[in-house]
């Protein structure tokens, strides 16, 4: 038995094989603080929450997509007349968001702890996915990775961290024919498009050759677009989230009568516009080239939008990549593709080690 784990920004993802099936549990990536009176309510609606203390006042927190829902129901307004976002985020930019929210890492690893749940056979392996540093320098995931590992391996897994984007190639498999006609598995550009910010990465035959990634993504498009909507952040989240499951957000046909699905759209094509110009760049920077036309696969909750992978290959044919490009595709299941992956790395190291 083995476990995949995805440590999102905006969601976690858990993956496990039973019975030859792939289950696949997700949960939102948040928290909402109430004070004690509201115990009553939640106990009876069944709202799952956590008791705690913070600066000296016994407190509520209420998880994930609950969270999220109590966050729009009882947002306010502030002196400017801004809508505030009040939801909390125990990940940011991709990273723990323990600088600015010191309650962020106990959330994490209660919410984790109990998507994953305890190993079915001992010495179980866990891979988790792990992003890889900014292409700007300006941190690195050291006490990420070191916190998310400690989260799980405490339940009694083996734990072994991989790339975000190499799991997706992990679990998509691009591949190219090469020289006298092999045909190269695991070989192309793996992207994620999370919440937090964007992971890339070059594969050849399962080894990621080159990694980068860009701390900007689907939260950064709610943030900008909530500014011109007067709507809080969490409010555009679920927007978003709707007018993609309903194919009203589509980046191959804009929409201009609607300020939310105006700013999306806008939002939308400069983060791809600026993701993939920064990763023609650090390919450059570090002489990639490859003889044969690969395969790009997209992935992560931001890709979701109709159209999205047709704008990514628009843009890489505009910015001109240093080696040929054959298309881009979309993961079938964006939202657990990279939870997925970790689930492939975990089963192809249990049978090495078995």
């Amino acid at each position: 038995m083995s476990v995949g784990f995805d440590y999102g920004t905006s969601w976690i993802v858990s993956a496990r094989k039973e019975d030859e099936k792939t289950n696949i549990v997700s949960e939102r990536n948040c928290f909402f603080d109430v004070n004690s009176d509201f115990e009553e309510m939640l106990t009876e609606s069944k709202i799952p929450y956590i008791k705690g203390d913070e600066n000296g006042e016994e407190k509520i927190f209420v998880l994930g997509r609950d969270a999220l829902k109590l966050a729009n129901l009882y947002s306010s307004v502030d002196k400017d007349g801004r809508r505030k976002n009040l939801l909390r985020r125990p990940m940011q930019r991709m990273v723990i968001n323990s600088k600015t929210d010191k309650k962020s890492i106990q959330m994490l690893k209660h919410m984790s702890q109990a998507l994953v749940g305890p190993p079915k056979e001992k010495g179980e392996t866990a891979v988790i996915s792990i992003p890889a540093d900014p292409i700007s320098g300006e941190f690195n995931n050291v006490f990420h990775a070191s916190m998310c590992e400690n989260f799980i391996s405490e339940l009694g897994y083996n734990v072994v961290s991989i790339n975000e984007a190499l799991a997706i190639v992990y679990s998509t498999n691009p591949s190219t024919i090469g020289d006298d006609d092999e045909v190269l598995s695991m070989t192309g550009v793996g992207i994620s498009f999370g919440g937090g910010g964007v992971n890339g990465c070059f594969a050849y035959k399962g080894k990621d050759t080159i990694r980068f990634s860009y701390p900007c993504s689907g939260d950064w498009i709610d943030e900008q677009t909530s500014l011109i909507c007067n709507m809080s952040q969490s409010e555009i989240t679920i927007a978003k989230e709707k007018f993609s499951q309903d194919g009203l957000l589509d980046l191959s046909s804009p929409s201009y009568d609607n300020d939310v699905l105006s700013g999306l759209y806008i939002y939308y094509k400069n983060l791809i516009y600026t993701v993939i110009k920064q990763f023609k760049e650090e390919f450059i920077k570090n002489g990639t080239q490859f003889p044969h036309p690969i395969e790009v696969v997209v992935s992560g909750g931001t890709s979701k939008p109709n159209g999205f992978e047709k704008l990514v290959e628009q843009v890489i044919k505009e910015v001109s990549w240093p080696f040929e490009v054959s298309c881009v595709k979309r993961a079938k299941n964006p939202l657990s593709a990279t939870a997925v992956g970790c689930l492939n790395a975990a089963i192809s190291i249990e049978k090495r080690n078995n």
